[in-house]
C-alpha cells in the first residue's frame, strides 16, 4: 500500500518525455492549459507519421496530462479526440494490469 502512495506522489516528475521534446517544441502544454483545442489539433494533424506517434506517446502514455485530456475529450467530438482517448485508455489499462500482476507476486509493504 505504501508503494502505491509513493508512486502516486512521484509519478509526474519520474515520467520520461516520450515525445522526446516534441510537445515542448509545439508548446502543447500551454495550449492545453489555455484550452486552445483547435490549435492543439491543428499542430497534431500537421505532423508527419513518426512525429504524430511521438505526439500521441508524449501526450497519452503518461499521467502528466490526464486532467487536460479529460477537459479536451469533454469539449467536443473529433477523430483525433477518439484516437487520443483510445491511446490514453489503453495506457491506463496496461498500467493497471501491470501493477496488479506485480502486486500479486510481492508481499504487502507495511
Amino acid at each position: 500500500m505504501l508503494h502505491f502512495f509513493r508512486k502516486l506522489l512521484s509519478a509526474i516528475k519520474d515520467e520520461p518525455d516520450l515525445s522526446f521534446g516534441l510537445l515542448a517544441q509545439l508548446s502543447t502544454e500551454p495550449l492545453l492549459n489555455q484550452e486552445q483545442w483547435a490549435q492543439v489539433e491543428d499542430a497534431a494533424l500537421a505532423l508527419n507519421g513518426n512525429d504524430f506517434t511521438r505526439f500521441l506517446d508524449g501526450l497519452c502514455l503518461t499521467h502528466r496530462y490526464t486532467t487536460a485530456l479529460k477537459q479536451y475529450l469533454a469539449a467536443g467530438n473529433s477523430e483525433l479526440r477518439k484516437l487520443v482517448q483510445g491511446v490514453h485508455h489503453t495506457f491506463l489499462a496496461w498500467e493497471s494490469r501491470g501493477d496488479a500482476s506485480r502486486l500479486r507476486n510481492q508481499p504487502e509493504e507495511i
